[in-house]
């Protein structure tokens, strides 16, 4: 796990974290006794178009049918919309579909519901990437144990994870994650640095992280850093220590070819063809 030598460094990377997180939103599962952090998905518009990116294991609706929102004014909203998930390559077992891809294309009524968040416009977002070792990538999300929900206030307290990772090389063909469609980072739970602390701790689970974004961050110097969204976490090896997260592309391959073809996007191409 990385950290920052230095104060300014350390707010720099905060404030990329800020603008991440404006981006990113917690969802939730809601029934009649409890609201449970359930996931996270990444907010993205083109061409007047607006998309919930998030993992299959997240939007899945014959397995999750109620997923949520929490809008800035503490108003729980249905997410609706267009959907598109991919499902497992072989049996029915999730953890078959190493791709995890979810997308929502919003309704109208819905996007109005995100009043305070941003939606992240295509030069916002980094595609062909092949990470290095020393490139600076950063994980921002709201992990499942950090968010804790008042029954008798009926208010809900939640503390975002910020990490700055290290990236993985490795090519995970063998258990399913090819580095073509899939980034790799470490996350060493035992071994952690806070962020926004620079607390040293033992970290959180990252469960409640799923569809969250992983991102790269670029600049002249890691003083103007800006970070660029590359991947979208799909799951978590604890022995391993590291996270995977499928690469942009094939989400913005798939939108083009579900939900809006003009999307100036010509990079890997999902072959959506069923046999």
């Amino acid at each position: 796990m990385q950290t920052y030598p230095t104060k300014r460094k350390r707010l720099t990377a905060l404030i990329s974290a800020t603008k991440i997180l404006s981006s990113t939103c917690q969802l939730f599962i809601i029934d009649k006794r409890s609201k449970k952090p359930h996931g996270c998905a990444v907010l993205v518009t083109c061409n007047s178009k607006y998309y919930c990116l998030s993992n299959s294991h997240v939007f899945n609706k014959s397995k999750f049918p109620n997923v949520y929102m929490l809008t800035r004014d503490n108003e729980y909203v249905l997410l609706e919309g267009g959907l598109m998930y991919s499902e497992p390559s072989f049996g029915n077992n999730i953890n078959n579909d190493t791709f995890d891809v979810g997308i929502m294309e919003l309704t109208e009524q819905v996007k109005d519901k995100f009043f305070g968040y941003t939606f992240l416009e295509l030069d916002q977002i980094e595609t062909s990437v092949t990470l290095l070792r020393n490139n600076v990538t950063m994980i921002a999300a709201y992990p499942a144990t950090k968010t804790k929900f008042d029954s008798k206030t009926k208010s809900l307290k939640f503390n975002p994870l910020i990490v700055r990772t290290i990236p993985i090389t490795k090519d995970y063909s063998n258990i399913g994650f090819p580095k073509a469609y899939h980034h790799v980072v470490d996350f060493p739970k035992k071994s952690f640095k806070e962020t926004s602390t620079e607390q040293r701790m033992t970290a959180a689970q990252p469960h409640g992280m799923s569809g969250s974004g992983l991102w790269i961050l670029a600049g002249k110097s890691e003083l103007d850093y800006q970070p660029f969204l590359i991947g979208i976490l799909s799951e978590y090896h604890e022995n391993k220590s590291m996270i995977f997260s499928t690469k942009i592309d094939l989400y913005l391959s798939i939108i083009k070819q579900l939900f809006d073809n003009s999307l100036p996007y010509n990079g890997i191409k999902v072959d959506l063809t069923v046999n």
